[in-house]
C-alpha cells in the first residue's frame, strides 16, 4: 500500500469540544441582573416603591427607559402632540379637583380665554363633585388620572389593579353626571407592560406631553415657565399640576404660564381627535 493511500485511510482525529467561555463583561452583567431583580423585588415588597424599579431594571437599561421616561415609545402608542398650523397648544392640568386650587385655576383660564383638560384623580372627584361639574360648565374637558394616584406602584401593578384604577376613576367621574373620559394619563406618566392592553379594553387613549416645567419639583415658578417655553412649539401638549403640598407654586406656575402664552400669541385649545399624533 502506498504512503498516500495510507494517509487517506487514516481516520480523522476527534478533538474534545472547546468549552464556551463567556467574556468577563457578560458575567458581570449576568450576575448584576440577577442580583438587581432579587434586590428590586425585596425593596418593592418592603415598601420602597420608588427605588425598586431603578434597581430591578438596572441590568436592562432599555426596559428601565421604557418604564420611567414618559417620552419613550417601547410599550405602545401615546399622544404627545397634535397637528396645527396655528399658535395653539393643549394645556393639561393634573391631580385635581381641589377646592384650594381648582376655583383659582378656572378663573385664570377664564381670564385668558383658555381651554384646558383636567386629568382628575378619582378620589378627589368623588370628594368634590361640584368642582367636576364646574370644570365642565366652564368649557373644559376631563381626563382619567387613576383613582388613587399610586405613583410608587403603578409601574408594576398587575393587569387587574391597572384596570381597576381606570374603572374606579371613571365611575367617580360618571357619578356626577359627567361623560366617561376618553383620555388617560398614568401617575407621573409611568408606563407598564399591562397598561396598553387595559387601555385598549376600555377604548382609552394614553395622553402624555411634550413640554413640562417640573412644577412638582421646583419652588421657582419662573424657572418652570422657562423650561416649558424652551420646549414649546405649535401643537405641544403642556403638563401642569394644580394640587400640591402647602407652599407649592403650582398655581402660580399656571398663572405665569398663561400670561406668557398670551404675550407670545399662543392659544390654549382642546384639539380635535383627528389632529392628535399617535406615536
Amino acid at each position: 500500500m502506498s504512503a498516500s493511500s495510507t494517509e487517506t485511510a487514516r481516520p480523522l482525529s476527534v478533538h474534545a469540544a472547546t468549552p464556551l467561555r463567556r467574556p468577563l463583561a457578560f458575567k458581570i452583567w449576568f450576575y448584576w441582573t440577577v442580583a438587581a431583580k432579587i434586590t428590586g423585588t425585596v425593596l418593592f415588597l418592603r415598601g420602597h416603591h420608588t427605588l425598586a424599579p431603578f434597581v430591578f431594571f438596572s441590568g436592562a437599561p432599555w426596559l428601565l427607559w421604557q418604564f420611567l421616561v414618559p417620552t419613550s415609545h417601547g410599550f405602545g402608542p401615546a399622544i404627545r402632540r397634535f397637528r396645527t398650523d396655528r399658535l395653539e397648544i393643549w394645556l393639561t392640568i393634573d391631580d385635581g379637583p381641589d377646592p384650594a386650587t381648582t376655583p383659582r385655576v378656572l378663573d385664570l383660564l377664564d381670564q385668558h380665554r383658555a381651554r384646558a383638560t383636567f386629568f382628575l384623580i378619582g378620589e378627589n372627584a368623588a370628594r368634590h363633585p361640584a368642582l367636576v361639574v364646574e370644570i365642565l360648565r366652564r368649557g373644559h374637558t376631563l381626563g382619567n388620572h387613576t383613582h388613587t394616584h399610586p405613583h410608587g406602584t403603578y409601574w408594576g401593578a398587575l393587569p387587574s389593579a391597572t384596570g381597576a384604577q381606570m374603572d374606579n376613576c371613571d365611575a367617580a367621574i360618571r357619578a356626577v353626571g359627567a361623560p366617561s373620559p376618553r383620555w388617560f394619563r398614568p401617575p407621573v406618566g409611568l408606563k407598564s407592560l399591562s397598561l396598553h392592553p387595559q387601555l385598549a379594553k376600555r377604548g382609552l387613549e394614553l395622553v402624555l406631553w411634550s413640554a413640562r416645567g417640573y412644577d412638582t419639583q421646583t419652588r421657582d415658578p419662573d424657572a418652570a415657565v422657562r423650561r416649558i417655553r424652551h420646549s414649546l412649539t405649535p401643537g405641544a401638549i403642556i403638563l401642569a399640576h394644580e394640587s400640591g403640598p402647602p407652599g407649592s407654586p403650582r398655581v402660580e406656575v399656571i398663572a405665569r404660564l398663561l400670561a406668557r402664552l398670551t404675550a407670545d400669541g399662543y392659544r390654549c385649545v382642546i384639539p380635535s381627535a383627528e389632529s392628535l399624533e399617535r406615536t
